[in-house]
């Protein structure tokens, strides 16, 4: 825009002020198509926001359609001083009288003599072998090796044995293996060296379930009884109860619920005119967005076909919307009846997995149609919109090149109208001053004839 000012000194006018009201006048245009560029950018930012809840009920709904969700399956110990448990979704419900007659303990061995320096090299070189039930592990011992070298590579090994040092003493205790032997591969003194001497004998784990004796070489039982997982603490006996893990699958509802009461109360408020204040929601009168609600109320409110009487509507499984029609029950949410939800899932846990399973995958279509980044059709209402302000940016811009052309031309307008005045002005005083030389001349031509 221009930055001359003219100060009106001829004529007495405020032509700045003049030239700003003008141009006022003239920005009217620019000032509508800048409200409705906000306008599109707030509509902009409320599908964005749409999206991004649509993408987060797409998560939850991913919940709805895992078969893990409804087979999971929990354990309790009757005193886990006694026995822990932990049950994978293979497990059948059931309880177990479990008596632990005795521990396992794992074999050991100890260095006999301290060795002062671990990190001092051992000068050996050859393989110790540590043998298992099933397996021999050989360690390679190399030249260079000190004592703390020996226990990484044992350590690091599949010899299922731990190795420690405590105080300068070598340790070797059959963790994974429970029972081992210690020989080496020829004759290159490392079993001499190393000295070290059983202090601990093997015993393996007695556990009576039901009545039936199962030994053990650990204090960890899998699949003894199937799909459990048995850690046995301490002697004693008590109860191991298997049951269906309802809790599961509630969360899994109850987060869908939440996030799709969220997504419903976000369109409704986009959606919403106020009468009293006369504003409206963001996307107020976008007929998309008003299909895209009612497609999803159609989707969790009606039969799913091909389901038997009993169980084919989220209704049965005590997962209901609030009635349409005026007043608080109109809000269109999702309600649940936990208690009517887990009897149903008790009563039939593969009947309500198929129901819900089959109402996530209608969901999951319709949702990814709907938030694909690039091709779905949210992003293509967002991409509407954004063309739509870039266009308005470019009328903006043209606008302002033509107001600072029309705001110099009033510059100079106005200039030219001083400069005429000035003129004007000049002009007139000097014929004032000669009317009064002639006038003074008259006058004096008058005096003198009497």
């Amino acid at each position: 825009m221009a930055t001359f000012q003219i100060g009106g000194i001829v004529s007495g006018l405020n032509t700045g002020e003049l030239i700003e009201q003008l141009m006022a006048l003239e920005r009217r245009p620019v000032v509508r198509l800048e409200q409705r560029q906000l306008e599109l950018e707030r509509k902009a930012g409320a599908w964005r926001d749409v999206r991004t809840r649509l993408t987060n009920l797409l998560n939850r709904v991913g919940d709805l359609r895992s078969a893990t969700t409804y087979t999971a399956m929990k354990v309790s110990s009757g005193d886990e001083g006694v026995v822990t448990a932990a049950a994978s979704a293979g497990a059948v419900p059931a309880t177990y009288e479990v008596e632990v007659v005795q521990l396992a303990v794992t074999q050991r061995y100890v260095s006999e003599e301290k060795f002062n320096d671990i990190n001092k090299e051992l000068n050996l070189e050859g393989k110790l072998l540590i043998t298992g039930k099933e397996k021999t592990e050989e360690i390679t011992i190399e030249a260079g090796d000190s004592l703390a070298v020996v226990m990484r590579k044992i350590n690091d090994s599949d010899a299922g044995v731990r190795a420690s040092i405590v105080d300068g003493y070598l340790i070797l205790t059959g963790e994974d293996v429970g029972q081992f032997t210690l020989s080496e591969d020829g004759d290159n003194g490392i079993l001499d060296v190393l000295n070290l001497k059983e202090k601990r004998q093997f015993q393996e784990a007695v556990v009576r379930i039901d009545g039936v004796i199962v030994p053990s070489p650990t204090n960890t039982l899998q699949d003894v009884i199937p799909g459990v997982t048995l850690n046995l603490k301490g002697t004693g006996t008590t109860t191991v109860t298997i049951a269906q893990d309802t809790g599961r699958a509630l969360a899994a509802v109850k987060g869908f619920i939440e996030q799709y009461n969220s997504v419903f109360d976000f369109i409704s408020s986009q959606l919403a005119y106020n009468a009293e204040t006369r504003t409206s929601g963001a996307l107020f009168g976008e007929t998309v967005l008003m299909q895209i609600q009612s497609n999803l109320r159609q989707m969790v409110g009606n039969p799913v076909e091909g389901f038997p009487e009993e169980l084919k509507m989220l209704a049965q499984l005590g997962i209901t919307t609030g009635k349409i029609g005026a007043g608080v029950t109109a809000t269109g949410k999702l309600e649940l009846d936990e208690e009517k939800f887990l009897k149903a899932l008790e009563a039939n846990p593969d009947g309500v997995a198929n129901l819900l399973k089959a109402v996530g995958d209608k969901l999951h279509d319709e949702l990814t149609a709907l938030t694909r980044s690039t091709t779905g059709i949210i992003s293509g209402r967002e991409k509407a919109v954004k063309d739509r302000i870039a266009d308005l940016k470019e009328q903006v811009e043209r606008w302002e090149v033509r107001l600072e052309k029309r705001e110099e031309a009033l510059v100079r307008q106005f200039t030219a109208m001083e400069k005429a005045l000035s003129q004007l002005q000049s002009q007139g005083t000097w014929l004032a001053g000669q009317i009064d030389t002639l006038a003074a001349g008259w006058n004096y031509g008058r005096s003198r004839g009497r």
